[in-house]
């Protein structure tokens, strides 16, 4: 698998990141035909974990889906065996690498908003680690024979 090596977003980056992806997201919404759904969904990477905390938290404000706590985000991503669970466990995972137990309520709290959790010490030291986003990024814009294939290969370790 190719270790997908790129720079540490800076804040500007990452608030541009998520305002792109939420315009595709208002897309992907719109659109009629699956096909086209799948491509778009093809196309919406996520460059760290905090942009995909402020992604989660603003794409489904006003929705019955509405993610707006730390509980929420782990509910909806350990729902099902889909990439969000896949990404919540990368973050788990990392996180207990470095001696620290994110689902520990000692460390972030259930009701914490997404907003904050997005700017907790833990979060920003993985997403500003280049180890660390190297491994994310593997499985974040893996593909496999031309074929985006995110977190495929990715095997839960928590």
């Amino acid at each position: 698998m190719e270790k997908i090596r790129t720079p540490i977003l800076t804040s500007e980056e990452r608030d541009s990141a998520v305002a792109l992806l939420l315009e595709m997201y208002t897309t992907y919404q719109k659109a009629w035909f699956s096909s086209t759904k799948r491509r778009i969904s093809n196309q919406m990477f996520f460059a760290d974990p905090i942009v995909w905390i402020r992604y989660k938290h603003v794409a489904y404000q006003g929705t019955v889906q509405a993610l707006t706590s730390w509980h929420d985000l782990i509910e909806h991503s350990m729902s099902h065996d889909g990439i969000c669970g896949k990404r919540l466990n990368w973050l788990i995972s990392t996180a207990a690498k470095q001696g620290v137990d994110i689902l520990s309520s000692k460390v972030i709290s259930a009701e914490t908003s997404l907003e904050i959790v997005a700017t907790l010490p833990i979060i920003v030291q993985i997403a500003d680690s280049p180890e660390a986003m190297t491994g994310w990024r593997t499985y974040e814009y893996y593909k496999h024979k031309g074929q985006v294939q995110k977190w495929s290969t990715y095997i839960k370790r928590i």
